[in-house]
């Protein structure tokens, strides 16, 4: 397919890769990082060149459809997701700039960190991701609804993988030519990829390490138990350290004490 744009009476033809992918790509996760070129997907978004991508191509939202991608883990519990992303360049300053996203067929979870660093999962699941101007990484979240919640506004979004094995991720339309480039998870790792992010993790491919550079913080881990308070406010002593939690503000806490992680959901 060829796009015409007419700019200062010149006539320019954009060549377009194709209009539905068709790759059966399969990645898998590799020390904590799951590494996926967007243009290796399924599903009917455009597919463009670009000597600014990590792979050569990226994929653009055409104003419909979806395009999936399966991956494969060892680990579980939440992965930080990222997106290399760009807004398209034409437009107010809000347009064109965000995607639906879930992970099999789940939403996201939004998150807030406090004063002291920790990480809270708040009980607000984003529809999606957005991002602004050129290509950059984001970890964004877009949602509920028209207008991100100001608590998790500018703070990553993470994903739920309860079990091993197999996974789907998918990006879904939301607003026209928004174009991605690359998807990384890393699995209870903040830290936002530099450059073209790490390399390609394959399924079929041997290696068995990854390089990359990151800078983790406190990472957030899934616990089994949950537990159910009364009052507003919860205290509990662990491994000698006392915590209290506000549970006006808080829904969701992830403490790690001795490298242990004590996850407290807060039902109101």
């Amino acid at each position: 397919m060829i796009l015409k744009t007419k700019v200062a009476g010149v006539v320019i033809l954009t060549g377009i890769l194709c209009c539905t992918i068709t790759a059966e790509t399969t990645w898998k996760e590799i020390d904590g990082v799951v590494s996926i070129e967007a243009e290796k997907g399924t599903g009917t978004w455009r597919v463009l060149k670009s000597d600014k991508t990590s792979g050569g191509s990226y994929i653009e939202d055409p104003g419909s459809g979806s395009v999936s991608y399966t991956f494969e883990t060892t680990s579980t519990g939440w992965f930080y997701v990222y997106l290399r992303a760009k807004q398209d360049n034409s437009g107010a300053s809000d347009a064109h700039n965000d995607v639906f996203v879930n992970v099999d067929g789940e939403k996201l979870y939004g998150t807030v960190k406090t004063d002291s660093g920790r990480i809270l999962i708040t009980d607000k699941r984003p529809d999606g991701m957005r991002s602004y101007n050129d290509w950059k990484w984001t970890y964004l979240p877009k949602g509920p609804g028209g207008h991100t919640d100001r608590r998790f506004k500018s703070q990553p979004v993470v994903a739920l993988i309860e079990t091993a094995g197999e996974h789907a991720f998918m990006v879904t339309h939301r607003s026209s030519l928004y174009k991605i480039d690359k998807i990384v998870l890393l699995h209870e790792m903040f830290a936002k990829p530099d450059g073209m992010g790490p390399d390609e993790t394959l399924a079929n491919d041997n290696d068995s390490s990854i390089t990359a550079s990151l800078l983790p913080v406190p990472a957030i881990m899934e616990p089994t138990n949950m537990l159910k308070t009364a009052g507003t406010t919860l205290s509990i002593d662990i491994a000698g350290r006392s915590i209290s939690v506000n549970k006006k503000t808080s829904t969701m806490c992830i403490y790690r004490i001795n490298n242990h992680a004590l996850r407290l959901l807060l039902l109101k």
